[in-house]
Order: C-alpha cells, then structure tokens, then sequence
C-alpha cells in the first residue's frame, strides 16, 4: 500500500489538494498581516490560527530522525492531512500506530521582533517533537494536555516559517483505540513581552449567610530587559447578564526582568448576587482581566468560573451543604468517523444523552478533556473527574517519577476554573501492589500534591482493589472509587469492611459486554443497580459505559471486541443509535421510583388527567432535588403532528418525599392519535417520558428483501408512532410463525429451507395494537447477505459508512454515482467497520450500494441502495 495520499491519485484530485493547500497558506499570510495592522493601532494580543491542511507523511520504519526530515522539509514527498484531525480517520492510515511527521508553513514579518510569539497545541496525540526553522523546540509527552513554545527569537521574515512535528502514538492505556496525530486546534499568540500568564478564580460560597468569597489569582510575566510597571482592571459579571458588572477592582504592579510574579485580589459578593453552580442550575460567572501599559491597552483575558461547595461529609457526598446521591456514565469521547478529534456537535449529543438518562456526573475515558469539552458540561451541570492516567502496571507509579506530578499540575492549572471538575484522580486500576509495589507511597504523595495545588476539590484514585486489600492505597482519598465487573453486591460489602469510615463511589460498574446492534444491546441495569441499592455508603455509581467506541482490546470470552473494532460496553453504539439498553436505563437512572399517568375517563372531550409521582428515597440511587422540573403535554395527529403542547411548572421535589400527584387538562378529540407526558429539567431536557397510544401505527413499507443460504434480511422504512417491529410468516405447510419484535429497521430469518416460497407480512407495534400488514413473498436462495449497515452519512467531500464485519469478511465493495440506477464508480477495501468515501464534490447528493465478499472467493449481493448529500469542505477555504 503507498503510504502517501496523493500518489496514486487522479491528477485533478492532486490539483484540488494543491489549490487547498494554498487556500491554506494565503488565509494564514492574511491573518498576519491583519494582525500587523492590529499591532500598530495600540491593542498588541491576537491570536492566529494554524488550522487547515498540513504536509503529512507516515514514518512507518522511523526513518525521518535519522535523515533528519525536520531540516529541509520542502524537500520531502508528502501527503496531506487537515490539522485538526486524526490519522486514524483517513483509510490509508485507518489501522496505523507508529510515528507520523507534519508540516505547514506560516509567515511573519519584522514588525513582531518586538513582540512575544508563542507557538500553542491544545493536544497532539500522543508524544509530538517539535522543530521550528529547523530548531528542536521541545518534546511533549503529554497527548491530552496543551503546551506552547516561546517562539518571537526563533522567527524569520524574510521567507515562510517551517514548523515540524514529529508524532508518535503507541503510548497505550486501557481498551480505547490509540487515535493519532494533531486532535485538536493550534494556533500562534502575539502579545507584548510582559503580560498575563493565566486567571486562577477560588471561589468560596459561605452557605449559612449566602455569600461569596472571590480571589482573582492572577500571574504575570516579564521577558524583556529591565522592571515593568503594569495596570490591571478586573470586571465580574454574571454569564447570563455579561452587561451586568457586577464586581470592580483595579491595581498595580511591578515585574521584575524575566520574573514570574503571582497576586491575590480579593472580593465579596454580597448574596443578591451570589448563584450557586449545580446539577439543577449550572450558574456561572465571567471574569475579565485587562492589562494597562500606562494608558494603552495592551491585553485582555476573559474566563468563566463557577460559585459551588462539593465535600465530604461522614458517609455522605455534599453539593452546595445538601446530600446527594448521583448516578452517570463513563463517556469515550470519541467518533468512528472522526476519531477523538470531536467537534462541538457530537460534545453535545453526547451530552443530551446523557441529561436525557438523568445523569449529573460523567467519568469520561480516564484521560483530561479538552476546554470545549469542560465548558460545555460546566453549561449543562455535569460532573466529573480529570484524571492522570496511570494504569494497570505502570512505571510511572513512583512517588520519585516526574511524569505524573508534571502531568497533574498541568492539568490542575489548566482546568482549574470548571465548575464541573469535582476532583482529581491520580491514576486508574493501578492499586495492586503485587503490579505496583510502590502503589501506596505514590498514591498518598500524589495525594498530598493534588490537595496543595487544589484544597477545594476532591483527591482520589480509581481502585479496583480495595475490596481485597486492607492496605490499599483508597486510605489516603477523600472517598473510595470502586471499579466492579460481577459480583457488585459483595465487594460493596467487602469494600465498606476495609474502609467502614469512607463512602464508596461505583466509578465503573458493569457486566460483561452487549452487542452493538440495537435490539441485541441488553444489559441488565436493575439487577447492578439493586445491588447497590440500600446501601447508605454507596453513595453514586458511574455505568460502564454510555457509548461504543473502537477497539482493538481481545479479552476472555465475553469481553473480546467484535470484528468490527466496535467495543460493545454501550446503551448507544458507535453511531449513537439508541440499544434496548438505553431504555432500561432511564427507568433505572430516572429520580423517582414510580411515574404513571391516571386519566377520569378517555372520552372524546376536555380531559382532567394527572400524573403520580414517587421521589426515591432519601438514600437511594439516584438521590437528588429537582428544582424546576416541568411537566409538559403533548398530543399528535396520525401522520405525527403536534396538535397541542402544555407545560406546568412542577413543585420542588426531594428525596425521600411523599407521593406527588399533579393534574392536568387536556382535549382528546377524534384527531387525537397518541399523547407523550415528559418530565423535563431546569435546562428543557426530557429525563422522561410516556407515550399513550390511540391509533394503531402506520403500515411499515419494506424497501429491500435479501436473501442468501443461511439467512435472509427484510429492510423497511420505519413509522413515526411504532415501538417495535415483527414478521409474521409461513410456508406452503401452512404452519404461521412470527418473529420477537425488534427496534431496528431490519428484520433477518434463519434455519428456513431453500428455494422455498414463504407468505410475509410485516407489522408494526405500539401499546394499542398492530398495524395493518404489508405483505409480500420471500424466497430464500444460494445467495450471500451484504454487511449489515449502521449508517451512511455525508461528510466534508467525502461520504462515511459503518457497518458491521465478520471473521469470514475478505474484501468490501462500494459502488456510487449521482444518478439512481448509474452507480458507475467502484472501488474495494477491507477496511473493518469504518470507511470513508472519499474526493466527492461538495453539497452533492450520491446513490450509494454495498457488498462484502466471503474468504471462498463468493460476493454477496449487493445492499439496498442509500442516498447520501455531502457537506461543504468550508474547514479549508474559509
């Protein structure tokens, strides 16, 4: 296979790439020199962006040290690869890990000599050496976490800037895929050499009188010759009402030549302004610092923070001085289509997920997140843990190592101000000493460290071990984080013996792995979560996990990764469609332990309804207040149109509560076909809801029939107002069966004989009843079955399929066109699970088809076709 994308190529294909390239070069050239026109009008601090297509070459015989690839790169062969992004994602480097090189190209000009010009990476994955001109900048070995360089000395404007980097991503920790390369943003920053390093906002509520206290720790640097004497002006305001100030404070001060200097400023809100961040309210504050160079404004920095109190009090988990028992998710944060390079859209799916599960807490994947990602559960009250991702048997367990400290306080500093972050976690699984022997003296130093850096939050580490070993090192954290596969009930029970005065978190709890397809992913909540339950110091658990994710993890029978590279542990598969699971799991994790609609009567008229309702108990899981729930009323047509739609604005409710009935009124009249009530929080997301039916659902069309040796396959178009499918079908003796209902779109048949006719009728199901059936006939013959697809989805130019593979699978086809019927492009790949359709024309609609063929040489038939519209590639001609 050549290793670069642009060889082999169609010339136009090389030109396009060419003319992005440029596009690329002349966007950033322009940004320069507009921020040389910023530079002279008095406000020196800009930021400007590296983003777009870089040269990319895989070093797959790490070659590129030895002949020294960072000191000419003009002079390579390369391909390209937008930054940023993941390798992984490309089909030429899909199964890849190993070291890759980058290279891009900026210029500057003589009017930033003077200025200070720092080169940032929000996160490049896993270990990336960086050249600048030719110069070694430095080594990160940090793949989650951003760095920078200093840079203004190393610049030249007589010609472009060569910026290099050197990737390697074989680092490894646990069962996520090892995605590859430049994942998230860079960018340069131009200020004045003297400047604000960062904000470090502690804000401290006193719950008894309501009010806040604010340190605004604020450092400085100087890099130039000689003292400098700065002005600074701090403004706080609510974020919802940023016109607002609420606070005001200026001041001086003076920094030393190449010094560091760190001040306190202290307020006090008074409590008409104080608003608590909470799971119910995720209320925050924006902080504005502006530096003054006598009267010029040379710099400003803007940040959010977040009033909360999150403690450990005896046996219980306090947020804001109440008790509350929490229940969430593991989320791996990422993509089979775009690798853990995530923009802001999938961020939020993945959060309404879970804010639709009632979740309040997120352990997201052991490794640091990126900022967008914190704001954005900082937005939606969402908790988690950062952690430093030590685990298993690990060298850097050493109280001596430098890593991990340098990797906490990184990460501390960083992440400092998100009202989300609860604590930090020192490492993951790493707790035997028979693994670790030093486990217990790193552990408490690490420790030591987190809570000097950061007394207001929790220190933990993640224990799988604190149920067998009265030593283990869970004595030096505030609670105990327990990860369980089996047998919950018992380690709990062991757990509390060792540690009888520390309260216990479930921070993984699981079984055994389910299937990605979403009418086979089952998992039996209620019978983990019942084990847990009356417990009192069981105080919140954290399910293994909410998503699928790629994989190349092989372990004992029941826990091995499918052909397909998808990790099964999820209520949603890689692709996000909803499994059976799912709608277990929001009964389970739902706040109330019963939730039922009583109607007087159901006559075609105004009806006097209501809902009854029963909060958990006090101690139970989950545990918590719903301040400002909503009720809300809806009723649909037969087609699925909303007719009506009512709110009421629910009373508080708390644990431990008495029974609740709300009423509520509402017209059913002949046009009435369902009514959905939901239960929606402060922010609008739906946690419940109950759907009653009063139509049978519409007729299901089917679009494909697919039949082969072993089995055949029967694809239909779903309707609005069904929730489950089934077959009803029988053959010439007569004998009618039915299949078990499903919530996929397809429905598949087996162990029938060959070359026989079989009457069909398809049906769909919702709480009233059956549809009427679509029949038709299904003959099974000697064909084989195409890959069962997840989804085809339009990307940036090119089209992305998911779709399951097997042992057996020896090469894929795909076949498109945009005319339905004239699908004359063809090529073949045997790519598991994922590939990617590339060099489409932008906002075009194509016809696409699928099929695998078998390791004996036969091709399945074809897959039922699917139209798909690409998207604008506006990422690299913006």
């Amino acid at each position: 296979m050549d290793d670069r994308p642009l060889c082999g190529r169609m010339a136009g294909e090389k030109e396009k790439e060419e003319k992005e390239t440029k596009l690329t070069m002349k966007r950033n050239i322009l940004t320069f020199v507009l921020l040389i026109l910023s530079l002279g009008q008095g406000f020196a601090q800009e930021v400007v962006s590296l983003n777009g297509i870089w040269d990319f070459k895989i070093d797959r015989y790490n070659q590129g040290l030895k002949n020294q690839w960072f000191l000419e790169p003009q002079n390579q062969d390369w391909g390209k690869l937008e930054v940023p992004g993941n390798w992984d994602t490309e089909n030429e480097y899909a199964n890849f890990s190993g070291v890759a090189w980058y290279h891009t190209t900026f210029a500057t000009s003589e009017n930033v000599k003077d200025k200070l010009v720092r080169l940032y990476f929000e996160s490049v994955y896993n270990e990336a050496t960086v050249w600048l001109n030719g110069e070694k900048l430095g080594t990160n070995p940090f793949g989650f976490l951003p760095f920078e360089y200093k840079i203004n000395e190393k610049l030249r404007a007589d010609r472009p800037n060569d910026l290099v980097l050197r990737v390697d991503n074989t680092f490894k920790r646990g069962a996520i895929w090892n995605w590859g390369g430049i994942r998230r943003p860079v960018h340069l920053e131009i200020t004045e050499k003297y400047r604000l390093v960062a904000q470090k906002v502690i804000a401290t509520p006193d719950l008894e009188k309501g009010t806040a206290s604010i340190v605004m720790n604020l450092a400085f640097e100087n890099n130039q010759l000689g003292e400098k004497d700065l002005s600074y002006a701090i403004e706080i305001a609510s974020k919802d009402n940023p016109s607002k100030v609420l606070l005001k404070k200026k001041g001086n001060i003076v920094v030393g030549q190449g010094a560091t200097k760190v001040v306190d400023i202290n307020f006090n809100l008074s409590k008409k302004y104080v608003k608590l961040w909470d799971y119910n309210h995720p209320n925050l504050y924006l902080s504005k610092v502006t530096i003054f160079d006598g009267k010029e404004k040379i710099q400003e920095a803007t940040d959010r923070f977040g009033i909360r109190k999150l403690e450990v009090v005896g046996m219980e988990l306090h947020l804001n001085g109440k008790n509350f028992r929490p229940l969430g998710f593991n989320v791996v944060p990422d993509d089979r289509f775009t690798g853990n390079t995530l923009n802001r859209e999938r961020i939020l799916e993945d959060i309404a997920l879970m804010k639709s599960l009632g979740a309040n807490f997120a352990r997201v994947s052991h490794l640091p997140l990126p900022k967008e990602y914190l704001d954005l559960l900082d937005e939606n009250g969402i908790m988690t843990f950062e952690e430093v991702a030590l685990w298993g048997k690990d060298k850097w367990v050493d109280p001596n190592h430098p890593m991990p400290k340098a990797w906490l306080e990184t990460m501390i500093s960083t992440k400092y101000n998100h009202p989300s972050v609860i604590g930090w976690s020192v490492g993951n699984e790493i707790g035997y000493r028979s693994a670790n022997p030093l486990v217990n003296e790193y552990v408490k130093s690490a420790i030591d460290h987190a809570k000097k850096l950061d007394p207001s939050r929790l220190a933990v580490y993640v224990s799988h071990s604190a149920q067998n070993q009265e030593n283990d090192a869970s004595q030096y954290c505030d609670l105990v984080m327990l990860n369980i596969y089996g047998g919950w009930g018992n380690a709990l029970k062991k757990c509390h013996k060792n540690f009888p005065n520390k309260p216990i978190f479930m921070s993984e709890y699981g079984g055994r792995l389910t299937s990605e397809f979403p009418n086979e992913g089952i998992v039996d909540g209620k019978k983990m979560l019942d084990q847990m339950r009356g417990k009192d110091y069981c105080v919140g658990a954290s399910l293994w996990t909410l998503n699928d994710y790629r994989s190349m993890w092989h372990g004992n029978t029941g826990w091995a990764t499918t052909e397909s590279q998808n990790r099964a542990w999820g209520l949603v598969n890689t692709y996000r469609q909803k499994k059976r699971a799912y709608f277990h799991f929001r009964e389970q994790y739902a706040p109330f332990d019963t939730l039922f609609v009583e109607h007087n009567s159901l006559e075609n008229t105004k009806q006097h309804s209501q809902i009854v309702l029963q909060p958990r108990p006090e101690k139970g899981l989950p545990a918590y207040e719903l301040i400002d729930y909503n009720l809300v009323v809806k009723t649909f047509d037969k087609e699925g149109n909303e007719l009506s739609s009512t709110t009421k604005k629910l009373p508080s409710i708390y644990p431990g509560g008495k029974e609740l009935k709300v009423a509520f009124d509402w017209t059913k009249t002949t046009e009435v076909a369902m009514t959905q009530v939901l239960i929606t929080d402060a922010l609008g997301y739906d946690i419940f809801n109950i759907n009653e039916y009063f139509n049978a659902p519409a007729t299901p069309t089917v679009r494909t029939v697919l039949n082969s040796t072993a089995k055949g396959r029967i694809v239909f178009d779903k309707v609005w107002n069904a929730e489950e499918y089934k077959l009803y079908y029988k053959g010439k003796d007569g004998e009618l069966q039915e299949t078990e209902p499903t919530i996929d779109n397809y429905i598949q048949l087996g162990q029938l004989k060959k070359n026989k006719k079989y009457d069909c009728e398809l049906v769909a199901i919702n709480s009233f009843g059956e549809s009427e059936r679509f029949a038709f006939v299904f003959e099974k013959n000697e064909e084989e079955l195409p890959p069962l697809i997840f989804i085809m989805e339009g990307g940036e130019n090119c089209i992305f399929i998911g779709y399951d593979s097997h042992p057996s699978d020896f090469l894929y086809d795909v076949r498109y066109g945009t005319e339905e019927g004239e699908l004359d492009q063809e090529m073949s790949f045997n790519l598991r699970g994922s590939y990617k359709i590339p060099f489409l024309q932008p906002n075009t609609t194509y016809y696409i088809q699928m099929r695998k063929r078998m390791q004996w040489g036969f091709a399945s038939q074809w897959s039922e076709t699917y139209k798909v519209t690409t998207k604008n590639n506006s990422k690299t001609t913006q």
